[in-house]
């Protein structure tokens, strides 16, 4: 999972979305298309300049038993708060973790 967050941190820098999408699960995939979770990205680097770097915690379990990684994320925009959040990564059937639903994701702010 830490390599994961690592990956999907990189991506976001990139600002290569579709490859922030496919690192998700395939459940989240189902729900948000490409679209709409670029979308999500987009607008959170109007507010915070995008992702600059990113400090990884520490890891543990989520409440719903999937893997979690505290990380630190670390914005462009000086004036943009850190944010400390938990990134959710999820077994697969296949063996291979993808990342969940969690705060590790941007707020879409127009469905609130």
């Amino acid at each position: 999972p830490r390599r994961l967050v690592r990956y999907f941190c990189k991506a976001w820098k990139d600002k290569d979305y579709e490859r922030l999408w496919w690192t998700m699960s395939k459940d989240y995939r189902k729900k948000v298309s490409l679209k709409k979770f670029k979308k999500l990205f987009v607008s959170d680097a109007e507010i915070n300049g995008g992702l600059l770097d990113e400090n990884i915690l520490e890891a543990g379990k989520t409440k719903d038993g999937n893997e979690g990684i505290k990380v630190e994320l670390i914005f462009k925009f000086p004036r943009a708060q850190h944010r400390f959040v938990m990134a959710g990564a999820e077994r697969q059937s296949g063996g291979q973790f993808r990342l969940v639903n969690s705060p590790f994701i941007p707020l879409d702010l127009d469905d609130l």
